[in-house]
């Protein structure tokens, strides 16, 4: 579980990192195409497509990042009922719906593109249009997947990657004595 854990955090600090990006590139572009709509009379249409699938991704990173935290599904009213021992067995429930519909979900946008996306949208053999929802609710599912795992094995105290700190002996003072000794002789 622990190497699950760090490669969760791995993808956690590149989703928060695209997520931050992607919003500063979304603000220039849209304020680009404002300036050369209204300044000089043109515009990208690429922009506002892009600006669309954008809008898209953002919401699927803040998603995932919002199932790691797990401020996604919260049910505060069965928390009060049940003990803490059985919130984890509801929490463990409330993961495996969750991954269960991401999966519902991914498919259906998979059959959507299939269906759809070409004729209704004007989105053609667009690979972006296609790895959004396959992509994106694939890693939520993912997320859910690894909660899920976390409601089952929780983290026990001596678990964590960390190490008691090295004891070092106190620097001897200038006559060859430590610290502590020539308090003790004095």
């Amino acid at each position: 579980m622990r190497l699950v854990r760090m490669g969760n955090q791995w993808l956690l600090r590149v989703v928060a990192t695209l997520l931050m990006t992607l919003i500063l590139v979304m603000v220039g572009l849209g304020f680009g195409q404002v300036v050369l709509r209204k300044l000089f009379q043109r515009g990208y249409s690429d922009i506002n497509l892009f600006l669309q699938f954008a809008v898209l991704w953002i919401a699927f990173l803040g998603s995932i990042l919002a199932t790691a935290r797990q401020r996604h599904i919260r049910i505060d009213a069965l928390t009060q009922v049940f003990s803490p021992g059985a919130n984890r067995w509801v929490l463990a429930v409330v993961n495996l719906t969750g991954l269960g519909l991401c999966v519902v979900l991914s498919r259906a946008g998979f059959t959507f593109y299939d269906e759809f996306s070409v004729s209704a949208w004007g989105w053609g053999e667009n690979p972006i249009a296609y790895l959004s929802f396959l992509v994106g609710f694939g890693i939520v599912a993912l997320e859910f997947l690894i909660q899920f795992l976390e409601c089952l094995f929780p983290e026990k105290n001596g678990e964590k990657a960390r190490q008691a700190p090295e004891v070092r002996p106190p620097p001897p003072h200038a006559d060859g004595q430590a610290a502590g000794n020539a308090e003790a002789a004095s």
